[in-house]
């Protein structure tokens, strides 16, 4: 079964060809693209048990970069230091290196989740020690990025935080079982914001708007020295627990060759073929 991504090309060129086929830049792709089976990797958990639902991921006990679905873990780390505030920050695009060239303007934590705002989180993780991180990591259940690290890798960006695909699937669960404590209801309210307007609006769609929490990545390419996948700039990432209020399936999904915008729109069919399913 081939999954078949409507407008794939234009949403590829919208984000300034991020994570395309080197071989093939956005410009070129054909629309009505469609993403072979051999692309998509994912895991779906049931919330309650723990169990694996469905999968079809080759190796998910080998850690891999994640991109931007570390954002929420730094943020707590920079709340945690900072009374549980989270400011109000400008991103002025291209000039503070976020995908989106124009800028998202001036976003609080919510806008800046939902959208996958580079600027605003840069900002934060710079303001972060690694010891911060370490701290969160460890509570939710992660593996920290290398100590000399970069800020950068804070916020997805490189490859140098890489984590295991279960590890993070346990890591949202447990972000969403803490909803009452300090920090992190504005974390989940831009999870929700994601997933009804912003990069994982693919998961709202497929779902036909119901509530749902989402988040999208987009990291270095996982997937090179594996000969079943051509190179590329990156992969695309996204996570999803429907639904958003009590959460009963977690789900994982990763796109080679897309940008997490897409991976969302790829992983909302999965989701919805689930959840009727079940």
């Amino acid at each position: 079964m081939k999954i078949s991504v409507i407008l794939l090309g234009a949403l590829l060129a919208a984000l300034g060809g991020v994570c395309v086929a080197r071989s093939e830049p956005a410009a070129a792709l054909n629309p009505e693209e469609t993403i072979e089976p051999s692309r998509v990797s994912y895991v779906i958990v049931s919330t309650e048990t723990s169990a694996i639902v469905e999968a079809d991921w080759k190796r998910l006990d080998v850690p891999v970069p994640a991109g931007s679905l570390v954002k929420p873990f730094t943020a707590l780390a920079y709340a945690k230091t900072h009374s549980f505030r989270y400011p109000k920050l400008r991103c002025r695009g291209a000039e503070d290196e976020c995908w989106l060239p124009k800028g998202h303007g001036t976003v609080g934590i919510e806008q800046a989740l939902a959208q996958a705002c580079n600027a605003y989180f840069q900002q934060l993780a710079d303001r972060v020690l690694w010891a911060d991180i370490e701290t969160i990591a460890r509570r939710f259940g992660l593996a920290a990025p290398p100590m000399d690290a970069p800020a950068s890798a804070y916020i997805g960006l490189g490859s140098e935080w890489k984590l295991q695909p279960l590890a993070l699937v346990r890591a949202y669960e447990e972000l969403v079982r803490g909803s009452g404590n300090p920090g992190i209801e504005r974390l989940l309210q831009g999870l929700a914001l994601g997933s009804r307007g912003g990069t994982g609006s693919g998961i709202g769609r497929a779902l036909d708007g119901a509530a749902a929490l989402a988040k999208t990545g987009t990291s270095p390419c996982g997937h090179l020295g594996d000969p079943e996948h051509e190179a590329s700039n990156g992969d695309g990432y996204v996570i999803a627990l429907y639904p958003a209020e009590a959460p009963r399936y977690t789900m994982l999904v990763q796109v080679h060759g897309v940008p997490g915008r897409v991976a969302a729109i790829v992983g909302g069919k999965i989701l919805a073929r689930v959840v009727q399913g079940h």
